[in-house]
């Protein structure tokens, strides 16, 4: 796994994650290894996935973490990444979280090279991704009108917020 490494090629140096600590971590895993088949089993797959998260938990203990499930995955990784978060969930008190980002992408308006998405695509995304992060880190969004697209422009902390939400469902579009 290359999460410790500063540079990708080499195992030295380790990255010093002490300076900046993340108020959370976003996990988007697993398009590519389930957009053709053979798909990885589901054993090899979560222990991957599994490995990473734990590789993020050392790192910072205390930070949300959000697993998503993209717009594009295909085959049965929806379902791994389910249970994925559900046994993460109960080994760090909750503080992992599941978005599933429903499919909402059309062809080609919001796609570039080789079905990657475009900003547009992103966009969309980003609309759904938004809620859940609101929600888990208690902000409240500010949006802005660009040309008919609604794009995240900051994010605010609130003064109180409730307990964080399992947001195993699909989010409204």
């Amino acid at each position: 796994c290359y999460f410790a490494q500063a540079k990708a090629e080499q195992e030295q140096p380790h990255w010093d994650f002490q300076p900046a600590v993340p108020r959370v971590v976003v996990i988007n895993l697993g398009t590519n290894d389930f957009s053709t088949k053979p798909h990885p089993p589901g054993d090899v797959f979560a222990k991957g996935y599994e490995a990473l998260i734990v590789d993020v938990r050392r790192a910072w203990p205390e930070v949300p973490i959000i697993s998503v499930a993209g717009p594009r995955m295909k085959g049965p990784a929806n379902a791994y990444i389910r249970a994925i978060v559900e046994r993460q969930r109960a080994r760090d008190g909750g503080r992992t979280h599941l978005a599933v980002i429903q499919d909402n992408l059309k062809v080609p308006e919001d796609f570039g090279c080789d079905m990657h998405p475009s900003v547009s695509g992103h966009r969309k995304m980003a609309d759904q991704l938004g809620p859940v992060l609101s929600s888990v880190m208690g902000w409240s969004q500010r949006r802005v009108n660009n040309t008919s697209r609604r794009i995240p422009l900051q994010a605010m902390p609130l003064l109180t917020t409730s307990g964080a939400p399992v947001w195993s469902a699909p989010h409204p579009k």
